[in-house]
C-alpha cells in the first residue's frame, strides 16, 4: 500500500503473559484501521507451568541405579516436544541391540526425556504432548523411554522454555533440556552430524539441515542438550531451532 509508514519497537520481554494480544491503530489518509495481533514466543525464558510427571518416570526407573537395565512402568507423562526425528543406538544390558531413527524430546518443568522411537511423532516442535511409558531405562544418567503407547496432542506453538549457558556449565542434570547459544560456525557438520560454534559449544544436527549449518554463518540457536560420549551437543533439529543474524555462507 501506498503511504508513509512508521516502525515501532515494542520490547516483548515486558509483556506478562506467553501468550497477548495487543492492539495496533494504523492511521493513513484521515482513516484508522485497528488490528489486533496475538503475540506468542518460540522460545521464553519463563519456566513451563505444568508437571508432566517426567520426575516420576525417574523414580520409578531408578534413574542411575538401573544401569542401562530396560524396566517395566507404567507411567502417563506429558511435555513439549523440543527436538524430534533423532538418530539413536541403544544396547541395554537385558536386551538386543536396537536403533532408532526417529527419537524424539520432551520437557516439562522438572526435566526433559528422550524417547526412543522408530516411527516418530508427526507434530512440529513447540507441540505438547502426552504419551504413557511402558518400558524405559536409564543411561549416561539420562532417562531413556523404549517404548510407549496413547501418544495424543494436548496444545500446538507452545513456548519452549530455554535457559543461558556455556558447555563448561552443563552437567548430567541438564540434559535434554533446552539452551540457548550464539556464535559462529566454524566446522561443518561431519559425518556424524556434529559441527561447532567459535565459542567452543557443539551442536549436532539432521541429515536436512547439513546443508544449512555451513562454516561461516552466525546465529542464535536452541536447543535440547544431549550427552554423547562424554562431549555435551546442543541439538537442532529443524530449522525452527536456530536465527541466522550473519548470511556469510562459505
Amino acid at each position: 500500500q501506498s503511504g508513509q509508514w512508521n516502525t515501532v519497537s515494542i520490547n516483548l520481554e515486558e509483556m506478562p503473559n506467553p501468550s497477548d494480544t495487543m492492539t495496533v491503530i494504523v492511521s493513513s489518509g484521515g482513516e484508522d484501521r485497528i488490528y489486533s495481533i496475538t503475540v506468542r514466543p518460540r522460545f521464553t525464558t519463563r519456566s513451563y507451568e505444568f508437571d508432566g510427571s517426567i520426575d516420576d518416570l525417574a523414580s520409578d526407573v531408578g534413574d542411575e541405579q538401573s544401569n542401562g537395565v530396560i524396566v517395566e512402568v507404567n507411567r502417563t507423562i506429558s511435555g513439549v516436544i523440543t527436538a524430534k526425528n533423532l538418530y539413536m543406538k541403544l544396547s541395554p544390558t537385558n536386551s538386543f541391540s536396537k536403533i532408532y531413527d526417529f527419537c524424539f524430546i520432551i520437557e516439562d518443568q522438572n526435566r526433559g526425556v528422550i524417547v526412543a522411537s522408530k516411527d516418530g511423532v508427526n507434530f512440529p516442535i513447540g507441540t505438547r504432548i502426552e504419551l504413557t511409558a511402558t518400558e524405559a531405562l536409564s543411561s549416561w544418567s539420562q532417562i531413556k523411554i523404549t517404548n510407549y503407547s496413547t501418544l495424543r496432542e494436548i496444545q500446538r506453538n507452545y513456548p519452549m522454555s530455554y535457559r543461558v549457558t556455556t558447555e563448561a556449565s552443563y552437567n548430567s542434570d541438564e540434559t535434554n533440556r533446552v539452551y540457548k547459544t550464539s556464535g559462529t560456525i566454524t566446522t561443518d557438520v561431519t559425518a556424524f552430524r556434529e559441527g561447532m560454534l567459535d565459542n567452543g559449544d557443539m551442536f549436532k544436527s539432521g541429515d536436512s539441515l547439513q546443508d544449512v549449518l555451513r562454516e561461516g554463518r552466525t546465529g542464535v540457536f536452541y536447543g535440547p542438550v544431549q550427552l554423547s560420549y562424554g562431549d555435551y551437543l546442543l541439538l537442532l533439529t529443524s530449522g525452527d531451532n536456530f536465527i541466522f543474524t550473519s548470511e556469510n555462507k562459505k
